[in-house]
């Protein structure tokens, strides 16, 4: 709290020479310990630090102009509903395609205050996560050839999807404007960026596909409501 009490006063006073970066830093470091120190009780906030900020505060400190609304709000709401926390508040919305050792699947990955959510939904097969910050590990840019940018997330803990236990997980991100907003959703709310080094242990070679595969993407995406 002192943290975030200090940034906001060298905001106010407009003091170009407070370390305001590294106050943000320590805030959200800080966040992360009491998170592990303190686990929430069930539909309580996962940070105290993160919902002392209103949908105002936290646009700034994302660089975003807005969060997502619409049918991206509406879509959200429609499938994640039964699990949404107290004043959780939906950031982004991003078309891309969820790979792993055994599955790739065109969908949409939600980012909110709270977690990290995926859905995908093709010819009726429904693929559907729900992951809280506090699970993540890290989040890395990787190399590739592709056109795509593929980012790997890396859990705490393994989770199931598709029937198949796994402790990391690679987006391809189709656009450079949303790998942007994804770094800085990752720095703020788990305090390292995209660009941090990788552990060896992690570098897996991953076969990307050669094309975008935007039109898969859009077409399992928020915006198509598919039937059972």
């Amino acid at each position: 709290e002192k943290c975030v009490r200090l940034h906001r006063e060298a905001a106010s006073l407009n003091d170009h020479s407070a370390p305001q970066e590294h106050l943000r830093a320590a805030a959200r470091h800080l966040a992360a310990v009491e998170k592990w120190l303190i686990p929430p009780k069930p539909g309580a906030s996962t940070s105290t630090f993160f919902k002392s900020l209103d949908s105002e505060e936290l646009l700034a400190e994302l660089g975003l102009s807005h969060l997502a609304e619409g049918e991206d709000l509406e879509d959200f709401l429609e499938y994640f509903a039964a699990s949404i926390g107290v004043g959780e508040l939906l950031v982004i919305a991003i078309p891309c395609l969820m790979q792993s050792k055994t599955f790739r699947h065109p969908g949409t990955f939600y980012i909110t205050s709270d977690r990290l959510c995926f859905r995908s939904s093709v010819l009726g097969m429904e693929a559907r996560l729900s992951i809280a910050w506090s699970q993540l590990e890290w989040a890395r840019l990787v190399k590739s050839e592709s056109s795509l940018h593929p980012v790997r997330l890396c859990l705490k803990q393994p989770i199931e999807i598709d029937a198949v236990k796994v402790d990391s997980f690679d987006l391809m991100i189709f656009d450079v404007g949303i790998l942007a907003q994804l770094h800085a959703c990752v720095s703020y709310f788990n305090g390292t960026g995209l660009f941090d080094m990788m552990p060896e242990s992690k570098i897996e070679p991953v076969d990307y596909p050669t094309t975008p595969g935007i039109g898969e993407a859009l077409e399992s995406g928020p915006r198509a409501r598919m039937s059972a």
